[in-house]
């Protein structure tokens, strides 16, 4: 959800006057959202896994 909203923030945050500032702010934050998701979710698979064994 959080990623989805980054998104739709992005457009919006294109057509600002300020935009050089908080593009690459926003760009960090959505690329640090998807990495804390994937691993969270690797992490969630291998205790499964081992759950299963």
């Amino acid at each position: 959800m959080a990623v989805q909203s980054l998104q739709c923030d992005f457009s919006v945050i294109e057509n600002l006057k300020m935009s050089k500032v908080y593009l690459p702010i926003l760009d960090k934050l959505l690329k640090d959202i998807t990495h804390d998701y994937y691993d969270s979710k690797r992490l969630l698979a291998s205790r499964t896994q081992s759950e299963c064994r």
